[in-house]
Formats: structure tokens, sequence, C-alpha cells
């Protein structure tokens, strides 16, 4: 199975590499006098600590666990906001057993406000992401743990700009992790939007159109998993992929592939290096580009015996021409 990106995207491939992506539309803040008391959904995302770029390119290797639609409830004084993760996660039915997450809290300006946990209801929702990893795929009804969020009302200003989040990631990493959390795309359950006018204008416009040009259009195509089988301690370990690239129409513009050169594969605390000899690459033009994961023998010679798994970051960029 193969993962296509169109546009400007990044993609995660993991060894077993796993190479996921999902676009979530950006919506502009909203003052929390502008949303009535009543129920709502919202797009919500988990994002490697400390970033301020709310992008897929920073979604935390965690953010596939979670149904990426929370339950938002708004009192006169209160914020409630249902968050739900993979029960039990696919690929590791056997751990976690008392909670995918523990000790799960947000700090919203310097208070931190834990998460309650219901691991009992075990309510079915179906998944956007697929991630090889996790055993978790696009379209899947999987039994899920709530996590509920108690807030005062206002916290809705702040996280709908980012928050900081911690937990206790209770299988495969069992150790804590921090996150950003960020909700947007807030919209009243039954209507069409969740935010009551401030004001109301009407305002006459003139309206002009043209034909345009043909669409640029591209798609990057990064393979889901590789394997490298049983490594030997004799000699270097490679693994050769391809990576695909249809491009039409983009005339002076092109797609910028790159990829990290460096990383590690992990079983339990042990660690193996690999390098990765995929370098910067431009295209105009529909082609195909490869590249080398290597793991030395010397390196294998030294190591523990395990199944190593890790990831390897590749980015993608579209830059249109003038």
């Amino acid at each position: 199975m193969k993962n296509s990106f169109k546009k400007v995207a990044s993609a995660t491939l993991s060894l077993i590499l796993s190479a996921t992506m999902s676009i979530t539309p950006a919506f502009a803040d909203s003052p929390d006098a502008q949303y009535a008391d009543g129920e709502y959904k919202g797009t919500i995302h988990f994002y490697k600590e400390g970033v301020t770029d709310f992008t897929p390119a920073n979604y935390s290797m965690c953010d596939a666990l979670f149904v990426h639609e929370a339950d938002i409830t708004l009192t006169s004084e209160n914020l409630k906001i249902d968050a739900y993760v993979a029960f039990p996660v696919p690929a590791f039915k056997e751990m976690g057993t008392d909670g995918t997450l523990k000790d799960v809290s947000l700090t919203i300006n310097s208070e931190k406000y834990a998460a309650d946990s219901d691991i009992v209801t075990k309510a079915e929702k179906v998944f956007d992401t697929t991630n090889s990893m996790f055993g978790v795929k696009e379209g899947d009804s999987l039994t899920t743990q709530k996590l509920t969020f108690n807030l005062p009302r206002t916290a809705i200003n702040a996280v709908t700009k980012g928050v900081d989040a911690v937990a206790y990631v209770n299988v495969f990493m069992n150790t804590n992790v921090n996150f950003k959390v960020k909700i947007d795309n807030i919209v009243s359950i039954g209507s069409d939007l969740g935010q009551l006018p401030s004001e109301e204008k009407t305002h006459s416009m003139t309206v002009s159109a043209e034909v345009a040009a043909p669409i640029s259009s591209y798609t990057v195509t990064i393979p889901e998993s590789i394997t490298m089988g049983t490594l030997s301690a004799d000699k270097d370990n490679t693994y050769n992929y391809n990576v695909e690239i249809t491009a039409e129409n983009l005339g002076n513009g092109y797609v910028e592939v790159s990829a990290t050169e460096k990383g590690n594969l992990m079983s339990s605390d042990k660690v193996l290096a690999y390098t990765n000899t995929f370098k910067t690459e431009k295209v105009s033009s529909s082609k195909t580009l490869q590249g080398t994961f290597t793991v030395l023998g010397k390196d294998v010679k030294a190591a523990s015996a395990g199944n190593y798994t890790g990831s390897a970051e590749f980015t993608i960029k579209y830059f249109a021409g003038k």
C-alpha cells in the first residue's frame, strides 16, 4: 500500500515506516462571547511540543491514535471537552489495559486541568487516519477511551489557539509525552455555524471573473512501510526505495522533497542507528527519485537482539511559478 500527497504536505515514513497525512482547514479564532451555550463539535489535533505552526507536518506521532472530532459543551460558566483515543490500540491490544493514555492534563494560563478517563463505556468511533505502527486504518470503527476536560468557559479562547498538554502513553512508548492541543472548526450541533454574530451588515459588490489557465497539480507517492528483515552483523545492511512524483502544468514552479538523513531504530530502550541517502530534490516534471536506508554491520554486531522500529520524516513543498 502507498500513500499519495498533493500540494504542500509532509509525511513520516517509519521502519516499519508509516506515511500518513490529513489536512485540517484553518479557521479564525473566535472570542468566548460569540459562542452561545449549547452542544458543539470541533476538529481536534495533537501537535508536537512547542510548535507554533499548526500544520499536518507538526502532528505528534500520537495524533493518529485520536478521533479528530471532539464533543464540546458550553454553559454560562463551564466548558467541557470530550476527546476520544483508540482503546485498545489495535497493534498493541495486550498493552495499556488500564487505558491507552493516563494522567492526561491541559495547562491553560499556568493552571493545570486533569482529564477524567472513561475506559468502561468504550464508545465506538470512526477514525480518519491510517497508521501502520498502531494498526489504525482510515475508516475503522474502533472502541475508545474517553477523556473529559472540565474547564472554565473562557478557556474556549485558549484551546482554539493551542494549549500545552501532557499524557503518559501507556502503549509502545510507556513514557510521559508533551503535546500541543488545538481545536478549530467549532460547529454547533444541528446548525452550520457555531457562533452568534456580534454584528450584521449588508453590502453590495461588483463580481468579475476570468477563465484560468490550466491548473498545476502534482502527486508525491512514498512507501507506507519497509521491512529490512534480519540484519547482518558481517556487512552493512541496505534497503533501496523509490519516491514517485507525477507533475502536470507546473510551468516555472517545482516540487521540493527532502528527508531526514539520520535516525534511530528502537527496541525498548535499545538504539540502532540508520542513515538515509535521500537528498533534497527539486522536481518540475514527473520523475522517480531514489534513496537508500543503511544500518552498519558493526552497529548490528554491537546491538542487543530485538525487533527494532523507527521513523524517517519526508517533507514535501510546492513552489508556484511566477
